[in-house]
């Protein structure tokens, strides 16, 4: 059976990266679905490290701020001696392993996904959103760059659905997308009775086709 990828936040991160490993486009004959993937990273930790006030960011301070605490909580799982900035984990994570380095810009330029979405050659399909309150929006514009110059890759970014929320913003539209993506026939059977979707509907049915025979959706 034909085989897929589908990763949300820092696993969309690890599909994008995947999609544009040597040979990866006989094993994923599938292809990929990334949600909520991060680009720009440098910036993107930053982003994450800059201080939120409740009055701009509003409830996104609170996701923000949960997302930290998972990170020290992590963190300490792991040994690591870092205060808990994103910041210091990179430094931590090269200080303890230089060959992923071996300074943090190097190790953030070599996990840049960009490379590997310009060059997949399995249909990837990157889903952002525009409130995303971890992403920064230039992460979105890095990889829409990336996915330009590459007819096999498309991006869809909604106006709402935050961090990796699309399927439980829209799940109908979530699932269609997913199963027709994917060209799955029977994952999107499985996905419609978890939501009570049909999929596909008649707008995405079209671009089935397209999308099995290895052209953009």
């Amino acid at each position: 059976h034909p085989i897929g990828l589908v990763g949300f936040s820092m696993g969309g991160l690890d599909v994008l990266h995947a999609m544009g490993q040597p040979g990866a486009e006989e094993v994923f004959t599938a292809g990929a679905v990334a949600v909520s993937p991060a680009a720009d990273l440098p910036r993107t930790v930053q982003y994450l490290d800059a201080k939120v006030f409740f009055a701009d960011a509003g409830f996104s301070k609170s996701f923000r701020m949960g997302f930290r605490s998972l990170l020290r909580k992590r963190a300490k799982e792991l040994g690591m001696t870092a205060e808990g900035s994103f910041a210091g984990t990179v430094e931590f994570l090269v200080s303890e392993r230089p060959d992923l380095g071996p300074t943090p810009a190097e190790f953030l330029a070599r996990a840049d996904p960009s490379p590997s979405v310009a060059t997949s050659r399995r249909p990837l399909l990157i889903l952002v959103t525009a409130n995303d309150p971890i992403i920064p929006v230039s992460s979105i514009s890095e990889l829409g760059r990336a996915a330009k110059g590459n007819p096999l890759v498309h991006m869809i970014e909604t106006p709402f659905g935050g961090h990796i929320g699309q399927p439980g913003h829209s799940p109908q539209w979530f699932a269609t997308v997913l199963a027709t993506s994917l060209g799955g026939a029977l994952l999107g059977a499985w996905i419609a009775s978890l939501v009570g979707a049909a999929v596909p509907n008649s707008r995405l049915k079209q671009y089935a086709a397209d999308i099995e025979a290895g052209r953009v959706l």
